[in-house]
């Protein structure tokens, strides 16, 4: 079996918002672009449900490697352990929540491609007002989230700042500022690909 395109590695919690992966799982099967699999990091034992929901061999379920996965700095230690086991050209970091429209795959890796790009953002809609600021001086409006970016597997850095014991401080916006500083092309998609509930 060759490698997928893209990886989506999830970070869940089954047991706090069982509707939650069922959703997912029926946008990931909805994607125009059908080469990727999913890796789902729990917090929880997997519910039998969650199972039941997506009969699907592109899914893997990995035992929780932590307790606690949604305590802020270990989720992005959970992450980058997820990373250790994807094996698709580009991840996109999603959570149970997050909420793909069909297209989002072939768009983001459409334009990684067409522009030789590492980094691909799409605005993120959310229920708060949109965060406008600027990566590597270049214009920006939305929210920076690991859910609304991909980027190529070989371009993966350490999440910074995951092991301050504050690890409240840590920010997707600061992961994406490393990820440019060390040189990645970066470009975005201008439409809403995803929604974050």
């Amino acid at each position: 079996m060759s490698a997928p395109y893209i990886s989506f590695i999830v970070t869940a919690w089954a047991s706090r918002r069982p509707a939650a992966l069922p959703v997912l799982f029926a946008c990931l099967r909805a994607q125009t672009v059908q080469d990727w699999e999913c890796l789902v990091l729990d917090s929880d034992f997997y519910p039998p449900h969650v199972k039941l929901c997506c009969q699907d061999d592109r899914v893997i379920y990995l035992p929780r490697p932590l307790r606690r996965i949604h305590e802020h700095r270990e989720m992005y230690h959970v992450s980058e352990w997820g990373v250790k086991r994807a094996i698709g050209q580009y991840l996109c970091f999603a959570s149970d929540d997050s909420y793909y429209v069909p297209w989002f795959s072939e768009r983001m890796l459409a334009v990684a491609e067409r522009e030789s790009l590492d980094l691909v953002l799409s605005d993120l809609v959310l229920g708060s007002p949109q965060v406008h600021g600027a990566i590597n001086s270049q214009p920006f409006t939305g929210s920076v989230d690991k859910t609304n970016f991909v980027i190529r597997r070989d371009k993966m850095i350490p999440f910074p700042g995951k092991d301050d014991p504050e690890g409240w401080k840590i920010a997707d916006g600061q992961f994406v500022e490393e990820l440019v500083r060390s040189g990645a092309r970066w470009g975005k998609v201008a439409q809403p690909l995803v929604v974050h509930n």
